[in-house]
């Protein structure tokens, strides 16, 4: 029987460098490590109030052609719930307050389903709505006949079934539930005595419509479906009334109805772009689309370096100029050929890099350190960064690496957007070998390479610029801002969690570089070791602090408050604790980091077994409901912490301002806990708590 249970410098860009590219494989990595999403059987279901357990056997799991089996669906409700009658089809009777029991059987070929029946009547009983129901208080075995036919073939049968129902009690409803059974009925010359192994799983309600009625011809509809004979829903609960019943006769969804295990349709999509058929037409719009990305806004920031570079090339010998355009497409087609294998070697998509949150956390720092240069905070001594002469002699004795690292820089940058063409392109590459993948790519990295070629090659295109100037100063400057849009830009795509840590980690990098900057480099080398020490100290300590001591960590699980859900957790006899806070208000996070969201108070809330509520008053996520609450509270600032005792909810014990220790928040839950009333459902909710905690 099978059980389920419901309940800058060069110095500077080539550590910066090492560790994008660091971050760029670390993704990738991490991505191919990632298991695809598949569906799974599940031995076990848990609904969060443990509203009992569901068993099954098929038995005998082998028969003779002719024979006959019978499938023993089993459900025991627990915790003072019970269930509807089982129903033929899915339509409630007029006044039902919840849905009826339901079960649907996949067609099997040489197999009848006969009619149901389940092992006990459903009692009649009235509900807090006044009107007569039929339920189930207690198990149940609904029996499955299966007749198989006389001429059925031997081997195996696969046999599914959906069996819905939705649990209640006194206080309300919870989801229907959707379970799929799955079987194999052996049919063989010899009959055997062993049941056979049920599986479960859960269902879509789309899944559940699709299964036959076994027994009747009645159009079969969702649990989760609108019901028309059904008394109309009571009242909102209401703070003004705070003993408004929960509304019970309203169908609750199912929750597995937003979900989708349907296989999706064979698409023939209309493009608007030419679909790439030969290797040749690939290369050519690669070319194309290569061309293209140095115009993407992604890229634009980036170009402003180069644009510098050209005019200082431009008082340089032809063989200067082609070397340096050279290491600069060979810093391009680097990351394209790094892209291109990994590709190969792992399904990597274009753009994939910026899901990592250290790829993004490490480009936004680059881009935020090389703005700071631009605006004259430090010196990156890079081909067409500096004006003064010492800058300069330092950028021409290490200006092929920089050309390099801006290539690259460029290029990751590059990756956030997709241009003209490469769609097509892209979706080519879809299973083509590898050699196809690499070449593809490496067209990509020519094309976007192209202008920087030709100027290498063709350096009398240069006349074209202006002569180099303080008008480069003032261009610098605002390639400075520039870049300081890009790094925020790249902040809105960190994760909330981290990005008041990543903007503090800014900060000590801006330090840093203030620090280096005030040494130049064409000082001593013991004078910049000092600067640079110092420098790299300042944002590692503020780095480690970003992140480990400004990162949200939650310990305690919290639900968004509303009014039901506080009635919902009061009439099931638990004690309630709810926390005002929102995103502006300072000592509310001083509160939840120091007081709250702690240990001591994570193991009393467990062992307690206290429901967490939060109503967050940030412009984003407050309600109507959480000023309502205030009134109720008589309260208009916050931090309010409340807690409302089991029992005695309309007499909460309310606490304001700054908590200073754990021991406090303890203190306050405790004597709350002292204070709450037993009830009859407090009693059971002690039971549920010893059984969880039981070995």
């Amino acid at each position: 029987m099978t059980s389920l249970k419901i309940s800058p410098s060069d110095r500077i860009l080539r550590p910066a460098l090492l560790v994008l590219l660091f971050c760029l494989c670390d993704t990738v990595v991490s991505s191919a490590q990632t298991p695809a999403k598949a569906r799974t059987w599940t031995a076990a279901y848990s609904t969060p109030s443990d509203s009992g357990a569901l068993t099954a056997k098929l038995n005998p799991g082998t028969v003779t052609p002719g024979g006959k089996a019978e499938l023993a669906i089993t459900f025991t409700p627990d915790n003072h719930y019970h269930f509807y009658e089982y129903q033929e089809n899915s339509s409630p009777r007029s006044g039902s307050t919840g849905l009826p029991t339901l079960i649907r059987v996949a067609p099997a070929k040489g197999v009848t389903v006969e009619k149901i029946h389940p092992s006990v009547e459903a009692e009649e009983k009235v509900d807090i709505n006044g009107t007569l129901q039929r339920q189930y208080d207690g198990p149940v075995t609904f029996t499955v006949p299966l007749q198989i036919a006389e001429d059925a073939a031997l081997g195996p049968v696969e046999l599914r079934a959906g069996f819905s129902l939705q649990p209640c009690n006194e206080n309300g409803c919870l989801l229907p539930i959707l379970i799929e059974l799955n079987t194999t009925l052996q049919v063989a010359a010899a009959a055997g005595a062993e049941p056979g192994e049920v599986k479960f799983a859960k269902m879509t309600s789309k899944a559940f419509k699709e299964l036959t009625n076994p027994t009747s011809e009645a159009p079969i509809r969702s649990p989760a479906a609108p019901q028309e004979n059904v008394a109309p829903a009571p009242p909102t609960p209401s703070l003004a009334n705070p003993l408004t019943p929960l509304p019970n006769a309203i169908p609750l969804p199912d929750p597995a109805a937003t979900e989708s295990s349907a296989a999706l349709p064979e698409f023939r999509p209309r493009y608007n772009e030419q679909e790439i058929t030969s290797l040749g037409w690939a290369i050519g719009f690669s070319l194309i689309g290569g061309f293209l990305l140095n115009f993407m806004p992604c890229v634009l920031p980036v170009i402003g370096l180069k644009i510098l570079s050209f005019v200082e090339q431009a008082g340089r010998k032809r063989s200067q100029i082609l070397l340096l355009n050279l290491a600069y497409t060979a810093g391009m087609l680097s990351v394209f050929i790094a892209i291109a294998l990994l590709v190969i070697a792992t399904g990597f998509k274009w753009g994939e890099q910026f899901q990592s949150l250290g790829f993004n956390i490490t480009l936004t720092a680059l881009v935020f350190v090389m703005a700071l240069s631009f605006l004259g905070v430090w010196e990156i001594p890079i081909p067409g960064f500096a004006v003064s002469k010492p800058m300069t002699t330092v950028a021409s004795q290490q200006g092929y690496f920089g050309a390099f690292a801006k290539g690259i820089l460029t290029t990751v940058l590059a990756t956030a957007c997709i241009g003209p063409f490469l769609g097509a392109v892209f979706g080519f590459l879809l299973g083509k070998p590898w050699i196809t993948v690499l070449t593809v790519f490496m067209s990509i990295g020519v094309g976007m390479a192209m202008p920087y070629i030709l100027l290498g090659v063709f350096p009398s295109l240069l006349r074209f610029l202006p002569k180099p100037g303080a008008w480069m100063e003032t261009f610098k400057h605002l390639m400075g801002f520039v870049l300081m849009g890009t790094a925020v830009y790249l902040l809105s795509v960190v994760n909330a969690s981290h990005l008041i840590a990543t903007l503090v980690f800014l900060v000590g990098l801006g330090f840093a570089c203030w620090w280096i900057g005030k040494v130049p480099v064409y000082e001593s080398l013991s004078k910049r070791l000092r600067a640079w020490s110092g420098g790299i100290a300042v944002a590692a300590l503020v780095g480690w602090f970003s992140f480990t001591a400004l990162i949200a960590k939650e310990r305690l699980q919290w639900e968004p408050y509303s009014h039901a859900k506080l009635l919902e957790y009061t009439r099931q006899g638990r004690t309630v604790m709810l926390d005002f806070t929102a995103d502006w208000c300072a000592n509310c996070q001083v509160n939840m980091a120091f007081a709250i969201d702690t240990e001591p108070v994570e193991k009393f809330v467990k062992q307690e077994n206290i429901a967490l509520l939060k109503a967050d008053l940030s412009p984003k996520t407050v309600t109507d409901e959480h000023g309502e609450m205030l009134d109720a509270l008589k309260r208009s600032a916050i931090p309010l912490l409340v807690v409302f005792p089991a029992g005695d909810s309309e007499r909460p014990f309310v606490s304001d301002g700054v908590f200073t220790s754990p021991s406090q928040v303890v203190s306050l839950l405790r004597t709350a806990l002292d204070e709450a009333k037993p009830t009859p459902n407090a009693a059971r909710q002690e039971k549920l708590v010893l059984r969880q905690n039981a070995p």
